[in-house]
């Protein structure tokens, strides 16, 4: 039995997205006896409001067969994905897909919660965490009704995670500028301008953003809100700050103004993403970072399906700091680049870098193809 002394928790996972219960799921899989041990804080209350494309695919359903589990949430699917780069409008590829659909992100990590919870995973919302310190042997994690102790500490705050802030500061530790800006602009698909077949396409458009020398695409995809048809739209640049908001708002004016929509209709709202840079900071004595906090895809922005890959890698490296008695997660980074996840990671970095750093569309095919048809491992 342990003394007074010893920490409350062996693992706390700060956020209950995807990435924080794709963590706890797959580190109750592994060691089945530490799930009392085991808890997530959230700090809002599901659901909670999650600015986010929707975009699930095969991906996605590739890690919820990893973890398990089968969720029932409404979706759309999308029967065709037409790409947009030449900006006359005369270069694109359509591709036929079944495999593409959307989702209402609050309803998606809703689900995602309560399938946590009916495996015995402890969550308690509306607990925000303020920062954290050390103290022997435990990291001691703040927040304003009180402290916990644990072991160890998983980041998986989101893009401006608490957690990583806090690695941060240590001296000499910089972080790479690998964050840009998002707009997102949701609307109801009327009929005036939208025929029953374009209700269900998606369209991803570089046209729009590489002709402001912006890296990045505008996109609009369709999706149901209360059996509404709406249009989740928006516009992404990978080259982007928050100083860049006006132009980005010009690109989602003309994207939308070439669909007969007008910003009148809704309302703009903006997030920030934080995209995998390997010269990032992953990880610190008994502390991880995954999902957001860490950084996700490069190539599209897209952070279902790599959050619930972090989950993954992250609770099989809680297991060896277990086993090895050792909690300074330094071989963290080199776990998670070697992981499956890791390697798609990289790969799409490298897309990344071909595509938009030059506005190059010679292989361009290739690297949409990504996107419809991305890889499976295993």
């Amino acid at each position: 039995m342990g003394s007074s002394r010893d920490p409350e928790y062996d693992v706390i996972i700060v956020g209950s997205g995807p990435a924080g219960i794709s963590t706890a799921i797959h580190l109750t899989q592994l060691i089945p006896s530490i799930k009392n041990r085991v808890i997530v804080l959230e700090k809002e209350t599901h659901p909670r409001k999650k600015i986010c494309g929707g975009g699930v695919g095969a991906y996605t359903d590739y890690w919820l067969q990893r973890l398990g589990i089968k969720m029932s949430i409404k979706s759309t699917t999308i029967q065709r994905t037409r790409i947009v780069l030449d900006h006359d409008g005369h270069v694109d590829y359509c591709f036929d897909v079944g495999e593409l659909r959307t989702v209402i992100r609050e309803e998606f990590d809703e689900a995602l919660l309560r399938t946590a919870r009916d495996l015995g995973i402890k969550v308690i919302e509306n607990q925000p965490v303020t920062s954290f310190f050390y103290r022997g042997e435990a990291a001691v994690v703040q927040t304003p009704k009180r402290n916990f102790t644990t072991r160890i500490l998983v980041g998986a705050d989101g893009v401006q995670s608490i957690i990583r802030r806090k690695l941060y500061k240590n001296p000499g530790q910089r972080s790479p500028r690998n964050t840009c800006s998002t707009l997102r602009f949701m609307t109801r698909a009327d009929s005036l301008y939208f025929s029953d077949q374009r209700e269900q396409e998606a369209i991803i458009d570089f046209s729009c953003t590489f002709r402001h020398r912006i890296r990045g695409y505008a996109w609009s995809f369709p999706v149901s809100i209360g059996g509404q048809a709406c249009l989740n739209t928006g516009v992404g640049g990978f080259s982007t700050s928050q100083k860049d908001g006006p132009l980005l708002r010009k690109i989602l004016v003309e994207f939308l103004a070439a669909r007969g929509i007008s910003l009148n209709e809704g309302k703009v709202e903006g997030w920030p993403i934080r995209w995998f840079h390997p010269d990032s900071i992953f990880s610190a004595d008994r502390v991880l970072l995954v999902g957001d906090a860490a950084g996700v895809d490069p190539l599209w922005g897209e952070g279902i399906a790599f959050s619930l890959g972090y989950g993954h890698v992250a609770a099989n490296a809680i297991v060896h700091a277990f086993v090895s008695e050792d909690f300074s997660f330094t071989t963290y980074k080199d776990r998670l680049v070697g992981h499956e996840i890791g390697q798609e990671l990289m790969n799409r970095l490298q897309w990344a870098d071909k595509l938009y750093r030059s506005h190059n569309t010679a292989d361009v095919k290739d690297i949409l193809l990504s996107l419809i048809l991305p890889r499976r491992n295993g």
